[in-house]
């Protein structure tokens, strides 16, 4: 292959922390490469918040259309993090392909993982007297409590509780 990749990241995680992870491609032949795609495949319960180069609202992390000078590198850059239902090693899978025609001619694959550790708060939520789900009439005032603990052994510090509310 004339594509050399390498994926690094941090290799411990918290829950609900950013971390940073770096797809480098460079181009070790003696020729320009047109027609690059590079694709990553994220870990269950990891959620991309940001990229550079950026990529389209709720689209796959795939990046087309690279091109590359002989001895050029390219890098990608993901910033995300993990649900607090995540624990153990994850795997984040990559591949570089170059597009000829209609085909897809895989060049490179690379792999970089991280050790999650697990979430140490139980949290509870309680919506109009009740902790499953209710349906309230329009114009109902909406009364929540939260409660959480930490069940650890160890100190927990800037803990942010965030809350997605959605109607069905």
């Amino acid at each position: 292959s004339v594509l050399e990749t390498t994926f690094t990241g941090d290799e411990e995680a918290t829950s609900g922390k950013s971390q940073n992870y770096l797809l480098s491609i460079q181009n070790i032949g003696s020729e320009k490469i047109d027609n690059i795609i590079a694709q990553i495949k994220l870990p269950t319960g990891f959620y991309l918040e940001n990229s550079e180069p950026v990529l389209e609202a709720n689209s796959e992390p795939e990046w087309k259309n690279i091109s590359l000078e002989p001895g050029a590198k390219t890098e990608i850059k993901l910033t995300g993090s993990f649900a607090a239902d995540v624990a153990g090693f994850e795997y984040f899978d990559s591949e570089v392909s170059i597009m000829s025609g209609n085909e897809l001619l895989s060049q490179s694959k690379a792999q970089t993982f991280t050790d999650v550790k697990g979430s140490a708060i139980a949290l509870q939520l309680v919506a109009a007297g009740s902790s499953v789900d209710t349906s309230l009439f329009l114009g109902t005032d909406l009364r929540t409590s939260i409660t959480y603990e930490n069940t650890s052994d160890e100190e927990m510090t800037e803990v942010a509780i965030l809350l997605d509310f959605a109607s069905t």
